[in-house]
């Protein structure tokens, strides 16, 4: 796949925006976060769960494809390099500076000044203490998972490697093949919880992400649920409506067992089906993707805190929830967006703080030459030359 796929392109930048809408949602349902609105919205709640079963998977998985481009020809040292200076620079940056600004909101109640919380910051483990790694805990899973694989990239170039991949993608090819990778998923997660409850979303997690570096960076299997995109669609339909029966008709709860093994087919059929609509009809270029494709990443960044700002200040406003559900929405994409276009992107220092290559300036020319480029654009310099030639 030496080719860019763009749709993988367009895919992340329809996650991340998902993040942010996601947070903002938060606020108006019956989940904790920093800043809540005393009135729920009734549909928030089935909603936000929906979304939390496949889309953090989706993501993890899109982020497996992308480090397998970013891998490259590089060596692993080369590429823990590339993925510090990616991952780990926004991240203490992040922790720093965008951060405690939400934790402070939240309990401003407790003290004078931000700066006095400053003090505080890394006092006890957020929600009792205060220091947390709030959104940045994805970041911080990347680099982590970087690491655990940097030993085995040259594995994954080799032509054994290559070889237990066609097995595994013939497998694949067959109709709703994917399935199989449910082994795995649903085999780790009956292994690990119960003796790490609190961890086996950790396997789980850097299961699609292998997935996305070793399976779904390959042609032939994109192809293949491209075509099946339908089936996979009516899989995630099918297993949608019985995740979310009790929450719709009131039926109780599933024991924790029938819950986790629906959710974990839902958030690979939804996976299949986003991958291969995605192939379908987002496999397109442009410079709307280019633009989105560069910011997607600092917008991340900046969003979440963002948004608790704006909120901090509207939930206080008397308006109906979805009055200030869409002031919020509007307001903190708009600041976003902002903060990244004229305070980040410009300037070398922060695009290195917010993971993004910097920009090579040319080196500036003399005032004089750069006065006759104006009054003689290049086109003309030919017209002028041959003028004076004639004069002389």
């Amino acid at each position: 796949m030496s080719v860019r796929q763009y749709y993988i392109d367009w895919l992340r930048i329809i996650l991340i925006l998902s993040v942010f809408l996601y947070h903002v949602g938060m606020i108006f349902s019956d989940m904790h976060w920093h800043i809540k609105n005393d009135v729920q919205i009734s549909f928030m709640q089935p909603l936000l769960a929906f979304l939390h079963v496949w889309r953090i998977p989706l993501l993890f998985l899109v982020s497996g494809v992308s480090s397998f481009y970013a891998l490259g020809s590089r060596t692993p040292k080369m590429f823990l390099r590339e993925r510090f200076k990616r991952l780990i620079i926004p991240f203490v940056f992040g922790l720093i500076i965008l951060v405690p600004v939400q934790v402070y909101l939240e309990k401003i109640a407790q003290y004078d000044s931000i700066f006095i919380f400053y003090t505080e910051f890394f006092h006890g483990i957020y929600p009792k203490g205060n220091f947390t790694w709030s959104h940045l805990w994805f970041i911080f899973y990347l680099f982590v998972f970087a690491l655990l694989i940097s030993p085995f990239l040259t594995y994954i170039r080799s032509k054994k490697f290559k070889r237990l991949q066609e097995k595994l993608i013939n497998i694949c090819e067959a109709k709703l093949g994917i399935n199989v990778l449910l082994i795995p998923l649903l085999s780790t997660q009956i292994l690990v919880y119960p003796f790490l409850p609190g961890g086996s979303h950790y396997t789980y997690d850097v299961l699609f992400f292998l997935f996305g570096i070793c399976i779904f960076s390959n042609r032939r299997i994109v192809t293949a649920i491209q075509k099946q995109r339908r089936l996979y669609l009516n899989q995630s339909v099918f297993f949608a409506v019985i995740l979310m029966a009790p929450h719709l008709f009131d039926l109780g709860k599933y024991d924790h067992m029938t819950q986790y093994f629906a959710s974990v087919i839902l958030a690979l059929s939804c996976s299949m089906a986003a991958l291969g609509y995605a192939k379908q009809y987002l496999n397109i270029d442009s410079k709307f993707r280019k633009v989105a494709n560069e910011a997607i990443y600092p917008f991340y960044l900046l969003q979440q805190p963002v948004i608790v700002i704006i909120a901090f200040f509207i939930v206080k406003l008397q308006l109906p929830a979805m009055a200030k559900l869409f002031t919020i929405t509007i307001i903190a994409f708009g600041v976003s967006v902002a903060i990244y276009w004229f305070l980040v992107r410009p300037f070398n220092a922060m695009r290195i703080f917010f993971g993004m290559k910097p920009i090579h300036v040319k080196t500036p020319q003399p005032f004089p030459i750069v006065l006759f480029n104006i009054l003689y654009p290049p086109k003309q310099h030919l017209n002028l030359n041959m003028r004076l030639k004639r004069s002389a």
